[in-house]
């Protein structure tokens, strides 16, 4: 049940950034990342969409935390 709401979210990001609705899609995303604190493929994608939404900090902060979780 955990992975479809965090699909449902991933989803609903790209939806929103497609419609040009930033705060919208930033907002589903981090639903996403407090979903799954600790799936390094998540925080990957998570870090994907913050790049689509020029959110570099957010971006750079998450692909680092996708790479720790990597290397356990």
């Amino acid at each position: 049940m955990k992975d479809e709401i965090g699909e449902f979210y991933f989803a609903n990001s790209l939806v929103e950034f497609m419609n040009g609705n930033i705060d919208k899609a930033t907002e589903y995303n981090l639903k996403r990342e407090l979903e799954n604190p600790a799936d390094s493929e998540i925080f990957y994608e998570i870090a994907r969409i913050y790049g689509l939404l020029s959110k570099t900090e957010d971006c750079k902060r998450a692909l680092r935390k996708s790479n720790r979780l990597g290397l356990r």
